[in-house]
Formats: C-alpha cells, sequence, structure tokens
C-alpha cells in the first residue's frame, strides 16, 4: 500500500498497523525524537516542520514466496526541507566496486556483508529539525497531531546519508 489510506483498504490492514505501531516504537527506544509539548504551537516561530509518512513493505521468504513479515518505516518528507547544510555522502561506484570484487575473488580474500539496521537512526542530527509524526496514523488513533524535535537523523531528510557517513568514519 502507498500511504495510510490505501493501507487501510488493504488485506493485511492489521498488520500493517501493527508495523507501525513497532516502528514508532523503535523510534521512541532509539530516542530519534522528543516530542514538543504543544504539538506544533510549541515549535519556534520561523522553524520548519517536516511532514512524514509511513511506508508500507511486505517482505518475502526468497525461496518460497511466502511473507516473512510486514513492515512500516517512517519516513520525513525532506523534499520540503529547505537548507541543510551539507548533504555530501561519498558513494562507490558499480565500475569500482565490480573490479576490487574481481581483485578479491582473484587473490582469494574472504568477503562478507553487513546490514545496519535502522541506519539513518543512529547518527546526531546535526541541524534543529522538526517534524510532524503521520497526520493519518495519530488522526486514526485519536490523537493530536504529534510533533518531534529530531534529535537522530531520521530516512528521508536529505542530511541522513551524511550523517550515517560520518558515525561510520
Amino acid at each position: 500500500p502507498k500511504g495510510w489510506k490505501q493501507m487501510e483498504h488493504h488485506p493485511h490492514a492489521k498488520e500493517f498497523k501493527e508495523a507501525a505501531e513497532i516502528e514508532i516504537a523503535k523510534l521512541e527506544s532509539m530516542d530519534t525524537g522528543v516530542e514538543v509539548p504543544g504539538g506544533r504551537k510549541g515549535v519556534p516561530h520561523g522553524a520548519q516542520i517536516l511532514r512524514s509518512i509511513f511506508t508500507f513493505v511486505t517482505k518475502r521468504m526468497a525461496d518460497t514466496g511466502e511473507v516473512e513479515k510486514f513492515k512500516a518505516r517512517c519516513v520525513a518528507d525532506g523534499s520540503k526541507q529547505t537548507d541543510p547544510d551539507d548533504t555530501h555522502a561519498p558513494t562507490i561506484g558499480a565500475t569500482t566496486l565490480r573490479t576490487l570484487l574481481a581483485v578479491s575473488v582473484a587473490a582469494g580474500h574472504v568477503r562478507s556483508t553487513a546490514d545496519v539496521e535502522s541506519a539513518f537512526l543512529i547518527e546526531k542530527i546535526d541541524k534543529e529539525t522538526y517534524v510532524q509524526l503521520p497526520i493519518d496514523y495519530t488522526n486514526a488513533k485519536g490523537v493530536a497531531p504529534r510533533v518531534w524535535k529530531l534529535l537522530k537523523s531520521l530516512y528521508g531528510l536529505k542530511q541522513a546519508p551524511r550523517l550515517f557517513w560520518l558515525g561510520m568514519r
């Protein structure tokens, strides 16, 4: 489903709603942000409040195609972000990666991969940023829209890849 409204009519809406609850709980447990008392009214005058949305994905088993789990991710609308200081994060080109892998195989080196769960949620944010939790989520719960002052980066922010890279150095 593409968004909360579509998800509510999805055959697995219950599972996706549970995944959204898990995502918010994860963000809270990782101290990603602190709730601003008073919601939008508690944000300093002139500060930008970014919207956020949930993205929903069904993860399937590679071999059988059966549903492994339902995932929800809270993503900031970084496209509306004004003036992030620096967003550059170095990446490796495809040709360079293939060359490195070929040399590694030829030399008989052991290769492995790693997955950093919630990678962009680890690093402290370098600029005061406010985000409103997905409005459809808070409306469905019957609560007023919640606004967080971010303490750590969030998926969707323009500077998220750079902050993760800086933390890995």
